[in-house]
């Protein structure tokens, strides 16, 4: 197998992230549900189509140095740390298990072991980070086998079908994956960071199998298609970023189509139009690529702020609508927007992503000696039943970990954080029953504040500046939704001394 080459990938990457946002404030925008009046617009909308790609070759890149090559299991045995670069804004909550899948030759067979301690969840993804199909508790699946397949060979829907016909009966479900290529991000809930706990992981870990097996039935149309290997981006894509992504959209879209299957003609036309013709890119005459890219990132950012998409939810949080996380459709500003600031998001049943209004949804700016006071007005009230938990993560401007002395990234229920009273708020090996306001104090990583907070604290970067934050609830009950929750305070206070 060939491999990814690191510097032509790393390339691609850094460049196209940081093609200039500034260019978005000063150029028109595009609808992306009308037809492209020229191959200007036409461009710019097959670029926010690609855009996930990016993040795609990303983490291909950083897997395949580890295990080799697709359908091969990278598991995480200890918790995101400083080092870590593989997944953007990691969580501290699970241990990941990485899986770059290329159904291109066969269909896979994964083994899910029983799981009864703890929160767990195998997402699947296709190659434009839609999660659209998950084995989990949450939904009601349970250990056993799964075969994993293109939808197109069976002609059936994508998702996971729990209702399996008489000669698959082997098979606790089946996942129809709209897309040759994808990925599986398996996340495993680590109750606490002790050994026992890692161990308890690792033998889950150690139980999950993912091995090729003989396609069980495929259609003629889509007899060859390539692997997804090093050969598809290397030094043969040129030119700018945007044409070296759209070089690689032009390579797998044929057998990576859209997810919702009205969408494909549309989109072929589109890009046709850009350009992407029988698996090659040309690009149109007179089009400025960068200037595309601009449009495109206009159009994201007009979407994603968009009124009508955001529910708010009270205090300055909101929330986009369910369509517009996880699994996208054909929303592909937000599809776009999330593979950016927060690639393989899961849908909102299994997990919510609220933002905060001055914050532009998750980004923050604190300035020296400057700290954020937030205020809940009572525990976050996640289904715990079915593994539910609540976490907050500050991240930098580099969008991973921020370095501090007390090696704390993150805040949630498996915390030791307290109420003003000094009351524990969720013990270890018990319960408490009480139910009141907490405060939680985002403060710089080079000013401690006062024993009393310690607890309490969440370190922001050393200095002041930007960064970004994620605060997850996981298995979350409707409370959130229907305005039963009052969401956080957020304050900006003096730094607490």
């Amino acid at each position: 197998m060939q491999p990814f080459p690191v510097r032509a990938w790393a390339a691609l990457y850094v460049a196209a992230l940081l093609l200039p946002w500034t260019l978005a404030q000063n150029v028109s925008v595009i609808s992306l549900e009308n037809a492209p009046n020229n191959t200007l617009e036409a461009t710019a909308w097959a670029l926010v189509y690609a855009l996930p790609l990016i993040q795609l070759v990303n983490q291909t890149s950083a897997v395949y140095r580890i295990v080799g090559g697709a359908n091969r299991i990278n598991f995480q045995d200890q918790l995101a740390s400083l080092s870590s670069a593989a997944v953007v804004k990691p969580n501290v909550d699970t241990l990941y298990g990485r899986v770059i899948v290329d159904l291109s030759q066969t269909d896979l067979e994964l083994t899910v072991p029983n799981i009864t301690d703890r929160f767990w969840i195998y997402p699947f993804y296709d190659a434009f980070g839609n999660n659209y199909a998950n084995i989990s508790p949450v939904n009601g699946s349970r250990s056993g086998v799964y075969l994993v397949r293109r939808s197109d060979d069976a002609a059936v829907a994508p998702g996971l079908q729990t209702t399996v016909p008489a000669n698959y009966s082997k098979y606790q479900g089946i996942v129809n994956a709209p897309t040759t290529y994808g990925t599986i991000l398996i996340r495993l809930l680590l109750k606490y960071n002790t050994t026992e706990n890692i161990n308890s992981v690792r033998r889950i870990q150690n139980a999950t199998r993912l091995v090729p097996v003989p396609r069980t039935i495929q259609q003629p149309e889509t007899l060859k298609v390539s692997e997804f290997n090093g050969a598809l981006i290397n030094n043969s894509l040129t030119g700018t970023p945007p044409e070296q992504l759209l070089q690689l959209l032009s390579r797998i879209a044929s057998s990576n189509q859209p997810e919702v299957a009205s969408e494909r003609f549309r989109t072929a036309n589109i890009l046709g139009q850009a350009g992407l013709v029988g698996g090659t890119y040309q690009r149109p005459s007179g089009v400025n690529t960068t200037l595309a890219y601009a449009i495109a990132n206009a159009t994201i950012n007009k979407y994603i702020n968009d009124t009508r998409l955001i529910q708010q939810l009270g205090n300055g949080w909101r929330l986009s609508p369910p369509a517009y996380n996880g699994d996208f459709g054909a929303n592909y500003a937000h599809r776009a927007y999330i593979a950016r600031t927060g690639y393989q998001q899961l849908v909102p049943y299994i997990v919510q992503y609220p933002g905060y209004e001055s914050a532009s949804f998750t980004n923050f700016v604190l300035p020296a000696n400057r700290s954020f006071l937030w205020t809940f007005s009572r525990k976050p009230p996640v289904r715990t039943a079915l593994g539910g938990f609540w976490s907050l993560t500050f991240y930098g401007a580099n969008e991973y970990l921020i370095p501090n002395s007390l090696d704390r990234f993150s805040v949630g229920d498996r915390s030791n954080i307290t109420y003003l009273n000094g009351q524990v708020i969720y013990p270890v090996g018990s319960t408490n029953s009480a139910d009141e306001p907490f405060k939680i104090l985002i403060q710089q990583a080079d000013i401690r504040p006062p024993a009393n907070w310690t607890s309490n604290w969440l370190p922001s970067p050393a200095g002041g500046g930007s960064g970004s934050f994620i605060l997850r609830w996981y298995v979350p009950s409707n409370d959130f939704t229907n305005g039963t929750y009052v969401f956080p305070k957020v304050e900006q206070i003096a730094a607490i001394r």
